[in-house]
């Protein structure tokens, strides 16, 4: 959810032909409930124009 301002704003502000959003962060949630694994990376990526079918290398898998 944190990526969609910023992915709007790359879509619609700046009218990019293509653009990728990748956010890495530690949930301390799942340090404490879950899995309780202290951090551990999520990632959450956003593509879109020309890069939403063949994103680059760094924003692949």
């Amino acid at each position: 959810m944190t990526a969609q301002p910023t992915a709007d704003a790359l879509q619609f502000r700046l009218r990019q032909a293509a653009w990728g959003v990748q956010l890495v962060a530690v949930h301390t949630c799942m340090a404490h409930r879950g899995v309780k694994t202290p951090g551990v990376p999520v990632r959450t990526t956003l593509m879109g124009g020309s890069w939403e079918a063949n994103p680059p290398a760094p924003f692949r898998g």
